[in-house]
């Protein structure tokens, strides 16, 4: 928008500081002098609600640097310990501790004990057992020192964060957001789903309220990185695409996935009828998460089969679209 302002205003697209004067008085009379336009103003955002969204953004930094490091451990695990190259830590967010490490990777650093917390003796003894096995049978050369520095790398990238994910929680338990979390729970939202849709729409009466309710709603779908852009050429060539925060839009994504795609099955009544859901114990047993159950069916199922592809894909987006609309209402 402001590349095309200027051009309009300037009569070029060359950015320079003489075009963008021009360009802030022009916006300044237009939509705050002649008709005030609150989106055209930065507003104050509450200090809370800017620590959430740093404290997420760290968690996303760690996510590129610490898979890289697992890879690299496992390519090395293939030949050093092949029973252990393909291992998987499960991680539940909104329970990390950093003081409670990956038992694996703490053992294959040595870090069996860190603080309080202690690998369980029966654990440690099953890998103790599991190493001896296989070197004697001679299934892989063993664990080695830079295997053991990467297993260090990826418990200290735990730690950190296990660290920010308890001060993210801090900000999250604070009593003015207690409103927001009655309504997160008919939806059995996470941490992090919760801080993503925190940032978007606090202070929800200033940002929304304010506006008719169909505007409203499109306005909250965009911040939620869902809003929808169309560029057609012609008749034939239409592509759409989202607009907005990625990160929202991908955390809802990704609880539609986990939550209601994985976390509900189809059942066809006997004697045929309508669809039955059941409830995966991710999903609250009330009626918005059973609304989107449902919904999730009708767009996935089609004369009793899964869709797949470009099908299952625009299911998925429908889904996190219906969610943030039922969220909102």
């Amino acid at each position: 928008m402001i590349k095309d302002t200027r051009k309009s205003y300037g009569g070029t697209s060359n950015k320079s500081d003489p075009y963008d004067a021009l360009l802030m008085v022009a916006t300044y009379f237009q939509h705050y002098q002649i008709a005030y336009d609150r989106r055209y103003w930065v507003r104050e955002r509450p200090p809370e609600v800017a620590k959430i969204e740093q404290c997420l953004r760290d968690i996303g930094s760690f996510n590129k640097p610490r898979t890289q490091t697992i890879n690299q451990a496992k390519s090395r695990l293939v030949y050093e310990f092949p029973a252990k190259a393909k291992v998987r830590v499960k991680k539940e967010s909104g329970k990390l501790d950093p003081d409670k490490l990956p038992a694996w990777w703490g053992w294959a650093c040595g870090w069996t004990s860190q603080g309080s917390w202690e690998i369980p003796k029966g654990i440690k003894t099953k890998f103790d057992n599991e190493y001896a096995k296989a070197i004697a049978a001679g299934e892989g050369t063993g664990i080695s020192e830079i295997t053991a520095r990467l297993a260090q790398q990826i418990c200290m990238w735990h730690q950190s964060e296990a660290m920010v994910e308890q001060e993210l929680l801090s900000y999250l338990n604070l009593p003015e957001f207690d409103c927001y979390h009655r309504v997160f729970d008919k939806f059995g939202f996470g941490c992090r789903e919760r801080g993503w849709l925190l940032t978007r729409c606090v202070p929800f009466d200033e940002m929304f309220k304010c506006l008719p309710k169909s505007k409203a709603m499109r306005r909250f779908r965009q911040l939620c990185g869902l809003g929808s852009t169309q560029v057609q050429s012609g008749k034939a060539d239409t592509r759409s695409s989202f607009t907005g925060s990625k990160e929202a839009r991908s955390v809802l994504h990704q609880f539609v996935v986990r939550a209601v795609e994985r976390g509900t099955h189809r059942e066809q009544k006997p004697g045929g009828g309508a669809i039955a859901t059941t409830p995966y114990d991710c999903l609250p047993k009330s009626p918005e998460a059973h609304s989107l159950r449902v919904y999730w069916v009708t767009r996935a199922y089609h004369k009793g089969n899964k869709v797949s592809g470009a099908a299952l894909k625009a299911a998925r987006n429908a889904t996190s679209r219906k969610l943030a609309e039922t969220y909102f209402v």
